[in-house]
This record gives structure tokens, C-alpha cells and sequence, in this order.
């Protein structure tokens, strides 16, 4: 049951239902199913029970307002406590193997987008609950793997690359170096400007961590990233990839010349109005219910970062809620704040995928 849990945290968008239309639910069943199961196994510190208990405490308050928050909102309260938990637990099945299986099946969908990508979209219509086909077309984006849009696909597999990094040898070989390739490969073809640049993070974490190292291992792994990353900024200046969405946006978000209609300027100014309605609504939604406030706003799609929509409806407790999950995420400095700005800005709360950041050897 345990890798079963994994699989569906790999892939959060698998098999659709017509109540959730973004992440499914299957992750946080089979999670909460084993960790039902083996609850005499589970240990909570104190930071972890303050945070199980506001979770629980926000979740109850949701359901009093669920008229103005979506059933996903509501549920995904839940969600990171709970795949916490579950990584405890089981942080030993989710090994080296069993990324490889995975990454494989991107790699054989990724050929397939580049041979037919019709067929790839229709399979991916089918798998999927919603699939922004139209939506991905107008904007000249690439291949979405296993997500609604391409962005969402990205993230998750930077997300399953940087866990495969970390199981990785000290002595790395050239089936490494091989998969590292094709990993590139198809974030290049998701065309997202927030792919390519959550993925250079993701990298370049890697990269400063190898100074732990043999030399001989991080003076070749550094080369082989500069060597991929100045190829493809020759090859962006000289036009060849003018088409490109993902190398538009990623240019866009460089200079910041960002506008305001954008899909990056639409993310900050939500957050900017969330906290400036916490100056009049301290606890959210709850004060504005007791205060017979009409003109409640809905969170989605009006607020398409989950921090915005946290503050909106919660308020301070909102702040709190994200403060106790970094806190209770197990790893360093820099993973927390990477992984608390994916959840924060660029994906859902209930985003499985952030147990790809944890890890138990980590000091």
C-alpha cells in the first residue's frame, strides 16, 4: 500500500472525478488509509500535534463556510499533515528503483508527444479530469504530463527529479547521466516559464550540495550544466526558440517587466490583496460572517495562489497554518523555503509531491 501512496503522489492528476477537477484525491485515500492502519506506528511531536489540530480546527471552520470556499479548498487542509505523516512512516519504500519506474513512464510520453501529439492528448483527456487542451494551444505551451496544464506537470516532475537527485550515488554513472538528459528533455517540451526556472533551482540546489562530493563528481556534473545551460541561451538568442511560451515567460519574469494580466502578475497582486484586506478582516471570513459582510468573495478562481486564498479566508490563522508546515517539514533550510514557495505561489496546498522534499538522511 505504501508505493501505491507513491504512485499516486507521482502522479497527483490521475484519474479524474467530476468532484475534484484539479489534484485527486486517490494520494490522500490510500495515505490516510495506511496510516488508519498503522496508527500505533505514528509518533507526533508537539509541533506536529499543534498543526494536526489547526488543520482539523480550519477544516471544521471551512465546512461552515463552504458556500465561499470549493470542496478541493476544504479538503486539501488536511492534505499536508497527512503526507507528513505518511513519509514518516514509510520514507524507506520511496527509493531509487522505484523513481526510475517513474521517470521511465514520463520518458515513454515524452517520445510519444514528440511522434504524435495528438495521440498524446488524447490520452491524456482521458486520464484526466481537466485537461486545458484549448487553453495550452492558444498560448503556444508544450506538453502537460500527467497535469491540466503544462506548468503543473513541470513542477511535479522537478519535484520527483529532486528526490531521484537525492538517492543518487556518490559515484554517478552514465545510465545518471542518460536520465538526467531525458528529465531535461521533457521539461523543455511542458514549454512553462515556471517549470524551467522551479527546475533550475531545483538543479542548482543539487549542484552546491555535490561540493559534499568528490571533486571529480561535482567538477563533472557542474560541467555538464553549464554546458546544457549555455546551449540553450545560445540557442534562445539566436531565435530558435521564438515560439517557445516556457523561454517568453521565463524572459518576462527576468526582467521584471511582469503585467498585471499576466499569469505571473495575476499571482502577485492577489497575494498583495489578501493582505490588505487582513488589515480590516484580521481572522478572514470568519469576521466577515460575523459582521454580516455580503460581498464575500469566492476564492477560485479570484485567488489563484493558495497563500492569497489561506489569508483571505482565514486570516492570521491562515499565516499560522503555513508557518507550523514549515516547521514541520523534515529537511534544510534552503528545501523548506523551496518547497513552502511551491505550495505558497506556484501549486495547490494539497500538492502530494512536497514529500519529495523531505528527507530522513538529510541533518
Amino acid at each position: 500500500m505504501a508505493r501505491l501512496g507513491y504512485f499516486f503522489i507521482a502522479f497527483p492528476y490521475l484519474f479524474g472525478t467530476p468532484f475534484f477537477l484539479g489534484i485527486q484525491p486517490w494520494a490522500l485515500i490510500v495515505c490516510a488509509s495506511y496510516l488508519l492502519v498503522n496508527y500505533k506506528n505514528i509518533s507526533l511531536n508537539f509541533s506536529q500535534i499543534i498543526f494536526s489540530i489547526l488543520s482539523l480546527f480550519l477544516f471544521v471552520t471551512g465546512i461552515l463556510m463552504i458556500q465561499k470556499l470549493s470542496y478541493g479548498l476544504l479538503v486539501s487542509l488536511i492534505c499536508p499533515i497527512t503526507f507528513i505523516l505518511f513519509y514518516n512512516l514509510t520514507h524507506e519504500k520511496l527509493t531509487l528503483n522505484f523513481l526510475n519506474i517513474v521517470l521511465s513512464i514520463y520518458f515513454i510520453f515524452g517520445f510519444l508527444y514528440i511522434i504524435s501529439p495528438e495521440i498524446f492528448e488524447s490520452i491524456h483527456k482521458l486520464l484526466l479530469s481537466q485537461y486545458r487542451i484549448d487553453i495550452g494551444g492558444r498560448r503556444g505551451t508544450g506538453a502537460a504530463f500527467f497535469a491540466p496544464e503544462p506548468g503543473l506537470g513541470a513542477g511535479i516532475l522537478s519535484m520527483i527529479t529532486f528526490a531521484w537527485l537525492l538517492r543518487l550515488p556518490k559515484k554517478k554513472s552514465i545510465q545518471h547521466l542518460a536520465t538526467f538528459i531525458l528529465i531535461c528533455l521533457c521539461i523543455f517540451l511542458t514549454r512553462s516559464g515556471t517549470g524551467y526556472l522551479f527546475f533550475f533551482f531545483i538543479v542548482a540546489y543539487y549542484v552546491f550540495k555535490l561540493f559534499d562530493s568528490k571533486l571529480a563528481t561535482t567538477l563533472l556534473s557542474i560541467f555538464i550544466i553549464l554546458l546544457i545551460s549555455s546551449s540553450i541561451f545560445f540557442l534562445y538568442n539566436y531565435g530558435f526558440f521564438e515560439n517557445n511560451h516556457g523561454f517568453k515567460a521565463l524572459a518576462m519574469i527576468l526582467s521584471g517587466d511582469i503585467a498585471e494580466n499576466s499569469s505571473v502578475g495575476i499571482r502577485i497582486w492577489s497575494i498583495i490583496d489578501a493582505f490588505t484586506e487582513l488589515k480590516v478582516y484580521e481572522l478572514g471570513n470568519i469576521e466577515r460572517m460575523m459582521n454580516g459582510v455580503d460581498n464575500i468573495r469566492l476564492l477560485n478562481p479570484g485567488y489563484p495562489t493558495n497563500i492569497s486564498r489561506l489569508v483571505y479566508a482565514f486570516g492570521y490563522f491562515g499565516i499560522l497554518y503555513y508557518f507550523l508546515l514549515y516547521q514541520n517539514l523534515n529537511t534544510t533550510f534552503q528545501l523548506k523555503i523551496l518547497a513552502l514557495f511551491s505550495v505558497t505561489i506556484l501549486f495547490p496546498i494539497s500538492t502530494p509531491a512536497i514529500v519529495f522534499f523531505l528527507n530522513k538522511k538529510i541533518s
